[in-house]
């Protein structure tokens, strides 16, 4: 059998990589987002008219930052549940092997007697 605190360990290990990574995304595209747009290579966005502006960096950073906070939270609130799971599995198992050798030492008790 697996152990939940390990196996949660291992989902962790998995998703901090892709949580930094996407951090990683995040904070480049807020760096470039002071470039202009119609520099070679880029394409050029037009803004409607009646588009409220777009926030400023330390906003940006700010909602990031919060979006994170709520990612992580629910990550370990998953984690949590998945660990929480793990271990209900883990007591339903134990309780059908006992009463799968409960079964069997019955079985055999019943056997010798005709014998």
């Amino acid at each position: 059998m697996d152990f939940p605190a390990e196996s949660c360990q291992s989902r962790l290990n998995i998703l901090i990589p892709k949580l930094q990574e996407v951090n990683n995304c995040l904070s480049d595209l807020l760096s470039c987002s002071n470039m202009p747009l119609s520099s070679p290579g880029r394409l050029h966005l037009s803004v409607p008219e009646n588009t409220p502006p777009p926030p400023t960096a330390s906003q940006a950073i700010l909602r990031l930052k919060e979006q994170n906070h709520l990612l992580t939270q629910e990550v370990t609130e998953k984690s949590e549940r998945i660990t929480q799971l793990e271990q209900e599995k883990s007591a339903l198992l134990k309780q059908l092997f006992d009463a799968h050798a409960r079964s069997t030492h019955e079985g055999s008790t019943l056997d010798s007697t005709f014998i």
